[in-house]
């Protein structure tokens, strides 16, 4: 349904511009744990992968969020769907080529999409 798409795209635009104007530092994100897993919740539902479902999350991913988001050494944080490996998180640009990706960077230690 294209009006369904358009409104799933509107919804994750305004999530992603959310996200944007968080401009949250390393230390301020570290300083709660109900807006650190607010935060990781949103960086999960600003990513958008045409195969992507909510069981594929698991803590292991939660926690690659978190560690990225309150570790500013981290610049980069990846998410796409591996044939073998099925949903991964990782901080730099994969050496085999991926089909779709969502991304976050880390400037200055805000995160944007």
């Amino acid at each position: 349904d294209p009006t369904a798409a358009m409104e799933s795209n509107t919804d994750n635009s305004t999530k992603m511009s959310n996200l944007g104007e968080t401009q949250e530092t390393a230390s301020a994100i570290g300083s709660s744990a109900d807006e650190l897993s607010n935060l990781i919740q949103l960086v999960k539902d600003c990513t958008v992968l045409s195969d992507l479902t909510p069981e594929m999350w698991s803590i292991d991913h939660a926690n690659q969020i978190s560690t990225f988001l309150t570790n500013p050494s981290y610049q980069l944080l990846l998410v796409y769907i591996d044939q073998q490996s099925g949903l991964t998180l990782c901080n730099a640009v994969p050496s085999s080529p991926v089909n779709q990706f969502a991304y976050f960077i880390r400037h200055d230690r805000t995160v944007t999409v």
